[in-house]
């Protein structure tokens, strides 16, 4: 069973969890999010927030970039998350949530196929 959360703005939105499937559009391959470990597990799993970034750590690899024609891996640089859940933190970093998303320095816009749950 998903947990939704429902804002101020009337829309449906699901927390992101370790495990939930992204994808990069200039990429070739979708990736799951490896979340960080934190204190705090939701449902036996990691819940993903703001501090979920780095491309080792997280296992961020969406195959080959289009734009430099290399490994993802070898190449990602990612910004900061956008559109994440500003009254709800985890270990003082905002949660993630199903409309969150994140740029690569190469042009790329990372969003999120599925929550995870």
């Amino acid at each position: 069973m998903a947990i939704h959360i429902q804002p101020e703005d009337g829309g449906v939105f699901e927390y992101i969890k370790d495990g939930a499937m992204m994808l990069c559009d200039k990429g070739s391959l979708p990736c799951k999010m490896k979340a960080s470990k934190k204190v705090l597990k939701f449902k036996g799993a990691y819940s993903c927030s703001t501090i979920d970034k780095d491309p080792i750590l997280n296992a961020i690899d969406f195959g080959i970039c289009s734009i430099t024609q290399k490994p993802c891996k070898a190449c990602i640089s990612l910004l900061d998350w956008v559109d994440f859940k500003k009254d709800l933190t985890i270990e003082k970093k905002h949660a993630l949530i199903d409309k969150s998303y994140i740029n690569c320095t190469m042009s790329g816009k990372i969003q999120f196929l599925n929550s995870g749950q």
